[in-house]
C-alpha cells in the first residue's frame, strides 16, 4: 500500500473506521465541552452545528474519524500519498504528516462550496419565512388561547402523513385512542414543518382530522423570522485554531463546519421554536405540560431552551419515540454541559428499559424513565413468529430514505446476486416512502427477473420472508422481532450506523461488506439446521421486551401526568 484514498476505502479500512467511531466518543465529547466554555452560551451558539454532535448536521466528527484512520494506517504501512475528501482534512493532515503528499480539491473549491451552502441556506430560510407568514391565522391563535392547561406534543409534518387527502399520525399512532375523550380536548400537537410543498392543502387536511394543533407561525412575528434569519450576524466568533484532538491541530475542520452551516435550516428552525415560546408567553398561552419529540438535535435545543427560559415552572418531557443506532448516533445521549445550559427537557422518556443506560451514559443526573412505544405497539399485537418450512426462500430488501445508501444496498445485492443459492426464489424490494424509486431504477442496470419491487405495510409482509437486507434503518429491529434475521449492508463511504444493539446475539444479524460475507450470512440465516424455536424465539422476545414498552391507557395517562 503506497497511498490512502479517503474517497474510496477498502473493506478492511471501512471496518477500521467503524471501530474508530466506537473508540473516540469520549474524547470528542471532551472537545465539544472545551468549545462550549469558549462560547457565550447564547441561543445562537446552542443551536449551532459545531456544538451539535449530530453527525447528520455536522461533518466534524466524521472528519476526525478519517484523520484517526489515516494515523492508524500510516503507523503500520509505508504511505507516500493521501487523497483527502476535502480541503479541511488536507490542512490537518499536512500539519500532521509534513513529509507525505496530501491532495484534495482546492481551497477555491472549498470556499465556493461553503459560500454555496451559505447562500442556499439563507435563501431557503427567507423563502420559508415568507411562506409561513402567508398562512398565519389569528383565528387559530385565538381559539388556542381560549383553552386552559393544554399539553403540547412536539412532532414533525412530513409528506407521508398527508397521503390520500387524509391525515395519518406517524409520531403518536394510537395515542389519542388509548385515552378517554375527556382528556383529548386539551392535547395539542405542535408540528415542525420541514417541507413546504402544498402547505395550505396540508394545513386544511390536518384541520379536518379533528386533532388539535398549535402552529408556531400563528404566534411568530415578522421580527422573529428576521431574528432567526440573521443569526449569523449576531453569533460571537471564537478562535477555532487553538483546538487539538488526539494530538492533531483541527482548526481547519472546525472552521469549515462553522462557515458551511451558518445559515443551516435546522438551526433556523431551532431559533424559531425558541422565539415561539417567547411569543406564546407574551400572548398568555396557558401550558400545563410540554413534550418534545426528543432527538437532541438543534431543533430540539431551541424548543427546550425556549420552554425553559419562558415557561420555567412548566414541566417538560423529551420522548425518544423509536429505537435508533444509539452506539453510533451518539448525540442522543445528552452531555453534562447540555444539561447545565438547559437545552434539555426536565425528563427523558424512552420506549424500553435497556435504552435508559444508553441515554444516561454521559450525564448520570438525567431523569430517564420508560414510556409506551406508540410507533411500535403493533409488535405486541402482531409479532407472533411464523415458522417457515418451505425449501424456497425469499429475501426482503428494505431501502431507506437516503438515496445514496439505498443505491449502495441495491448495487451490493446485484453484485452478489449471481452467487446466491439457487433456493432463493425471489428478492423483493420495498422502498422507503421518501425514496424516488424511478430515479433509483434509472441509476441501476437492468434487474434480473427475481428482483421485484413491492408495496404494503411492513408489519403485514415482513414475517413472510426468510431474511431482510437493509442498512441503518430501524426496520432491522422489527425484522428480528418477527423472527426474520437481518443483514446490515455496510456503507461503502461512511460509518455503518447499525441500529441493532451491539450486545445482541449474532445468531440473527450481521454486518456485511464483501461478497463472501453476504453469501456466508445468507447460507447461515436461511439454510441453517439449528432448531428454529431455540435459535430465534428467545432472542426475538428478549429484544422486544427490552427495547419496547406496550401501550396501555394507564401508561398514556402517566405519560401526560394525568395519574
Amino acid at each position: 500500500m503506497s497511498q490512502i484514498n479517503l474517497n474510496s476505502l477498502s473493506v478492511n479500512e471501512l471496518k477500521i473506521l467503524n471501530k474508530i467511531n466506537l473508540s473516540i466518543n469520549k474524547d470528542f465529547l471532551k472537545l465539544i465541552d472545551q468549545i462550549y466554555k469558549d462560547t457565550d452560551n447564547s441561543i445562537d451558539w446552542l443551536t449551532n452545528s459545531v456544538l451539535s454532535r449530530d453527525i447528520h448536521l455536522s461533518s466534524i466528527y466524521i472528519d476526525l474519524c478519517y484523520i484517526e484512520l489515516v494515523k492508524q494506517i500510516v503507523k503500520k504501512n509505508k504511505i507516500k500519498k493521501i487523497i483527502a475528501q476535502n480541503y479541511a482534512q488536507k490542512k490537518v493532515l499536512e500539519d500532521k504528516f509534513p513529509n507525505l503528499e496530501i491532495v484534495s480539491k482546492s481551497i477555491i473549491f472549498s470556499k465556493i462550496n461553503n459560500l454555496s451552502f451559505f447562500l442556499k441556506g439563507l435563501f431557503k430560510n427567507i423563502f420559508y419565512s415568507f411562506k409561513l407568514l402567508l398562512v398565519k391565522s389569528e383565528v387559530r391563535k385565538s381559539e388556542v388561547l381560549r383553552k386552559k392547561g393544554i399539553s403540547l406534543l412536539d412532532i414533525f409534518f412530513i409528506p407521508s402523513m398527508f397521503k390520500n387527502n387524509t391525515y395519518q399520525e406517524r409520531y403518536y399512532p394510537g395515542f389519542l385512542e388509548s385515552i378517554k375523550n375527556k382528556h383529548k380536548d386539551k392535547i395539542y400537537f405542535f408540528p415542525n414543518i420541514l417541507y413546504l410543498k402544498n402547505i395550505s392543502k396540508s394545513l386544511k387536511i390536518a384541520n379536518q382530522s379533528k386533532k388539535n394543533f398549535v402552529f408556531n407561525f400563528d404566534f411568530l412575528k415578522f421580527s422573529d423570522y428576521l431574528y432567526a434569519i440573521f443569526s449569523f450576524l449576531r453569533i460571537r466568533k471564537i478562535n477555532f485554531y487553538k483546538y487539538t484532538f488526539r494530538g492533531s491541530k483541527i482548526g481547519p475542520i472546525l472552521k469549515n463546519d462553522f462557515d458551511k452551516n451558518l445559515t443551516n435550516f435546522s438551526s433556523f428552525l431551532g431559533l424559531l421554536n425558541y422565539r415561539f415560546f417567547k411569543q406564546a408567553k407574551n400572548s398568555d398561552l396557558d401550558l400545563r405540560l410540554v413534550i418534545n419529540w426528543f432527538e437532541n438535535q438543534v431543533v430540539d435545543r431551541g424548543f427546550n431552551k425556549g420552554k425553559n427560559v419562558f415557561y420555567p415552572k412548566i414541566e417538560s418531557k423529551g420522548f425518544v419515540g423509536y429505537l435508533n443506532a444509539f452506539d453510533y448516533v451518539f448525540h442522543y445521549a445528552p452531555s453534562k454541559t447540555e444539561y447545565i445550559t438547559k437545552v434539555l427537557p426536565d425528563k427523558i422518556l424512552v420506549t424500553g428499559k435497556k435504552i435508559i443506560k444508553k441515554i444516561r451514559k454521559n450525564c448520570p443526573n438525567l431523569k430517564v424513565i420508560t414510556a409506551p412505544a406508540y410507533r411500535n405497539n403493533y409488535l405486541f399485537l402482531k409479532s407472533k413468529i411464523k415458522k417457515k418450512n418451505k425449501k424456497k426462500k425469499q429475501i426482503l430488501v428494505l431501502l431507506n430514505g437516503s438515496f445514496e445508501e439505498s443505491l449502495n444496498i441495491m448495487n451490493s445485492v446485484l453484485k452478489f446476486e449471481k452467487h446466491f443459492p439457487k433456493e432463493i426464489l425471489a428478492i423483493k424490494i420495498k422502498p422507503h416512502q421518501a425514496l424516488d424509486v424511478n430515479l433509483m431504477k434509472k441509476k441501476l442496470p437492468k434487474l434480473p427477473n427475481r428482483f421485484i419491487f413491492i408495496k404494503g405495510n411492513l408489519d403485514k409482509i415482513i414475517k413472510n420472508f426468510d431474511l431482510t437486507i437493509s442498512n441503518f434503518s430501524t426496520v432491522c429491529i422489527e425484522s428480528i422481532i418477527y423472527g426474520v434475521p437481518a443483514i446490515i449492508a455496510g456503507s461503502k463511504k461512511n460509518i455503518t450506523a447499525s441500529p441493532i444493539p451491539n450486545n445482541l446475539s449474532k445468531k440473527m444479524w450481521n454486518v456485511c461488506y464483501s461478497s463472501t460475507e453476504y453469501i456466508d450470512a445468507i447460507n447461515n440465516f436461511c439454510f441453517s439446521n439449528i432448531n428454529f424455536q431455540k435459535k430465534y424465539i428467545k432472542i426475538s422476545n428478549d429484544l422486544k421486551n427490552s427495547y419496547f414498552n406496550e401501550v396501555t391507557e394507564r401508561k398514556t395517562l402517566s405519560f401526560l401526568n394525568l395519574v
